[in-house]
């Protein structure tokens, strides 16, 4: 949350970036971000708890205000970082 906009420009070359509404769905963010294949394999990745927002391990399926510091956070497939995207408020 306290990156600069230059180190977003950065980010953003480096990982999908895609937007979504405060309470949007985490399903829709991961296909779109290409961390999942298929909204299918989006939920058996969230049921596995190999999905984190922020570092947290998460299950449930939509976003929450809370989850967004900045206006983004940051998702993630799995424990490698290279399998990230950001996600930004709409």
């Amino acid at each position: 949350s306290d990156a600069s906009q230059e180190d977003l420009s950065a980010i953003r070359n480096e990982i999908p970036s895609v937007k979504s509404a405060a309470d949007g769905s985490i399903v829709d963010a991961l296909v779109a971000g290409k961390l999942a294949q298929s909204n299918s394999d989006a939920r058996r990745l969230l049921a596995s708890n190999a999905i984190y927002i922020n570092g947290q391990s998460v299950s449930r399926d939509k976003f929450e205000q809370s989850d967004f510091g900045g206006g983004r956070l940051l998702l993630r497939r799995g424990k490698a970082y290279k399998d990230s995207a950001l996600v930004e408020l709409e």
